[in-house]
């Protein structure tokens, strides 16, 4: 398939990728996102810190084996075997790129991960492909949307992305309380004792 029809196919994200919105604001908010560069990568890294949480993988790294299951769940190869690039090919492809990129490592922290890997899987895809059109926003927006579906191996990235948020800023969200003589409800005070 061309990549001008590719290209139209992912201006309806919702069907392609088996989306679920829960409101109009969503669905909105998902558009936007699409057409800013600066929030798929923000949401590339939320997406990779959600899927390591998922798979019980510490600290800021990624893996070859994570990184290709997250392209595997996201549906990625979809997009590219429309434009004839073969599932196998597009692993293989990547897992070269991956541990070229990183010197023969196993991994990779998520900010090199994201700055360097990825545009250079996104440039040999092109190559590939045999196209001018920069693929690094269609590389990672199927990632991204991942926040919208339910159907992923990782459970539901949405809820895991907001209660990893919780549990890293618990004073934000939690207020000790106490019993007071009246009877009301009043916080504790940084001195006292509980």
């Amino acid at each position: 398939m061309p990549l001008k029809k590719v290209l139209d196919l992912l201006k309806d994200p919702e069907h392609l990728f088996n989306l679920n919105f829960r409101s109009e604001f969503e669905r909105a908010a998902c558009k936007r996102l699409l057409h800013n560069p600066h929030w798929l990568t923000c949401g590339m890294k939320a997406v990779i810190g959600a899927a390591r949480e998922c798979m019980d993988v510490a600290g800021g790294h990624i893996s070859e084996s994570l990184s290709a299951k997250l392209f595997r769940e996201a549906k990625v190869h979809h997009v590219f075997c429309l434009m004839g690039v073969d599932t196998t090919e597009f692993l293989g492809l990547h897992c070269g790129t991956f541990y070229n990129v990183g010197s023969g490592r196993r991994q990779m922290t998520t900010d090199f991960y994201l700055r360097i890997f990825l545009p250079t899987f996104s440039r040999k895809l092109e190559a590939l492909v045999g196209s001018n059109e920069p693929f690094y926003n269609l590389l990672i927006a199927p990632v991204v949307l991942m926040v919208f579906r339910k159907d992923t191996g990782f459970g539901s990235v949405r809820e895991r992305i907001i209660v990893d948020h919780v549990m890293a800023h618990k004073n934000l969200f939690r207020q000790d309380l106490r019993q007071a003589p009246m009877g009301e409800l009043r916080p504790l005070k940084a001195t006292e004792k509980k």
